[in-house]
């Protein structure tokens, strides 16, 4: 569930210059490549965001949407053990 509802917020949260400027500047989401336990109550609250600049962004971007592949791979199939376990299969 954290995995989905970060991705839309961070699908919601693109920004573009509008400015006239000769450089033009916008960010946009990639994906959810970290997943961290928090204690407290914080749903929905940014608690992590990073920007950066890389040589190659196709190649960063690609690597970026495999490890969020990976991520929910993982997650689910942890998320599946577990309610496994809990029903007795």
């Amino acid at each position: 569930h954290a995995f989905h509802k970060a991705r839309l917020l961070g699908e919601g949260d693109h920004l573009a210059d509008p400015s006239e400027a000769a450089i033009k500047v916008s960010w946009k989401f990639i994906d959810v490549t970290e997943l961290h336990l928090l204690a407290g109550s914080s749903d929905g609250a940014e608690v992590h965001a990073m920007i950066k600049e890389e040589p190659n962004a196709e190649v960063y971007i690609r690597s970026t949407k495999k490890k969020a592949t990976q991520l929910l791979q993982n997650n689910l199939h942890q998320f599946t053990n577990t309610n496994s376990s809990l029903i007795g299969i």
